[in-house]
Order: structure tokens, then sequence, then C-alpha cells
């Protein structure tokens, strides 16, 4: 809005931006500086292009805008710009904390195939055609010439996964924790249109064995970020605690048949799949 409508109301410590959240500029100019957003925007007619305009570009174009300041005052805090090329301090508080980038030989030694087929599923209790159908499960991990990871594979099991993932390092090179603190993930993915999921596990206290979480994402032909805040993030298992992102200990990246019909379906999994990099948002 323009005007002045509703101003009367906001303390005087408040700047005030004036503009429409359907143009990305004004919302630029509305973060600035901005840590916290709180969306009440509202259309003022009930016309569908208004309400669209309102409630989903301008929620997108506002989100955008502020993942972008939030990225460019992280870097900003680190000393560095990205024209410039300068780091500075390799991490801060405000910074990501890098988990997987694929272009360097430290990550694509530790990403491989970890599970493949039906979890939890003694195979002795399976009918003679699942066992058949079992053998012809195929996952595959593989660096690309862009040094991007690629996640490929064919499952024929209803309820059977396959998954790619890697050990973490609690302790940052330049010291401090991986994880704790942290807010969520951030992955950048070229999808196929099939949903995935996330795998985080955690180190087991006391002597246990850990726990695992896992949080599932919708992806689209070519490349998109995915964000998932750690409360996104489901116990695979009942009674486990609630996930503390100071204890994980392992991150992956499932393919589940879920398909309904018949097990002798076949499903497309993967189908090429790059990851570049994987990092956590705090």
């Amino acid at each position: 809005d323009n005007g002045e409508v509703g101003a009367e109301g906001v303390p005087s410590a408040v700047q005030l931006v004036y503009g429409d959240v359907g143009e990305m500029k004004d919302c630029q100019a509305a973060v600035r500086g901005v840590t916290k957003i709180i969306y009440c925007a509202g259309a003022r007619s009930t016309f569908t292009s208004e309400l669209v305009r309102v409630d989903e570009t301008g929620v997108r174009n506002l989100v955008k805008a502020f993942q972008d300041e939030l990225l460019r005052s992280s870097r900003g805090a680190q000393g560095g710009s990205e024209s410039s090329g300068d780091r500075g301090r390799m991490f801060t508080d405000k910074s990501k904390r890098e988990l997987a980038d694929f272009k360097k030989a430290y990550h694509q030694r530790r990403w491989d195939v970890r599970t493949i087929g039906v979890p939890d599923v003694d195979p002795a209790s399976m009918s003679e055609r699942a066992r058949e159908l079992a053998k012809y499960n195929q996952a595959f991990a593989e660096i690309n010439s862009d040094e991007n990871l690629v996640f490929d594979g064919v499952l024929y099991q209803r309820g059977a996964v396959a998954e790619v993932g890697a050990a973490l390092s609690p302790c940052l090179p330049g010291g401090g924790h991986r994880t704790a603190g942290t807010e969520g993930l951030v992955l950048r993915v070229r999808g196929d249109g099939k949903p995935y999921t996330v795998v985080v596990r955690t180190a087991g206290g006391d002597g246990g064995g850990g726990a695992a979480y896992a949080a599932r994402f919708p992806t689209r032909a070519g490349y998109q970020h995915v964000r998932l805040p750690w409360s996104a993030f489901r116990a695979e298992r009942d009674g486990s605690p609630a996930l503390d992102p100071a204890a994980v200990v392992y991150l992956g990246l499932r393919y589940e048949f879920r398909r309904g019909g018949g097990a002798s379906a076949t499903e497309r999994g993967g189908g090429g799949v790059p990851l570049s990099p994987a990092e956590l948002e705090q």
C-alpha cells in the first residue's frame, strides 16, 4: 500500500516502508536489515487475481527476498563479498555451515549408497515372488562431470527404499560444532517430479544406539533449493526423543517406493538427482 492508512498505530521507532508485496523490489526494500517477518498482508478484494497476487505471489516474493537478505547479511558478517571472492572468516554465527560440497574429494569419497531394499524385513519371511523382485532393486551414487552427486536407481518392491548418505564429523574445519545451534537444512537439488526424504541420524547417548528422523519434500524438473527446518523432521520410531541438532551424525537422501498396486510394479527412483551442495541453514 502506498498510502498511510493504518500507520497511526505504529510506534515511532518503527521504520515504515511502503510498497506492494506483488513487486519484488518493494519486498527487497522492506526486508533490508531485518531478521524476522510477521506477514499480515491481505487482499482488498475477492477477485482471484488479487488473492493470488497477495496470498501466493506476495508470500513467495517476501520469502525469496528475506532469504537473499539473510545470505547477504551472513556474507557481510564474514567480512567478504560474493563479487570479490573474499570469504573472510570461514564460519560465523550467522553463516551457513557446510555439510557436503561435492566439488571436494573429501565429500565425494564419503557419500555412497547405504540402503537398498525393504528395511527391517527378514528376507526369509518374504514370499518367493518378493525375494525374486528384491534381486532387481538397484541404486547408484556417482559424481558426474559437473561435480554433482547423482543418485539414481530402480525399485521393484512396494515398501523398498534406496538411500545415499554419509557420516558427519561434528567439528568444523575452523573449530566449533557443525550442527549445534542451527535451525535446519538447505539443499540444492535437481529433481524429477518425485518426492524424496532427507534422513538424519543421531548419536546414541548413555551407550544407546541413537535415532533416525525423516522429512519428505517434493521435487520438480530442474534445479531448486529445498529448506527443511528441524521441526519438519519426524522420528522414525515411536518413543524416540525430540531431534537435537547437536547430536546429528549422519545425513542421507532416500527414495521410497510408495505407489499402490501389486508388488510386481516397477518404480523408477532417483532419475538423475544431482545434489550440489548440501548446507545447514542457521
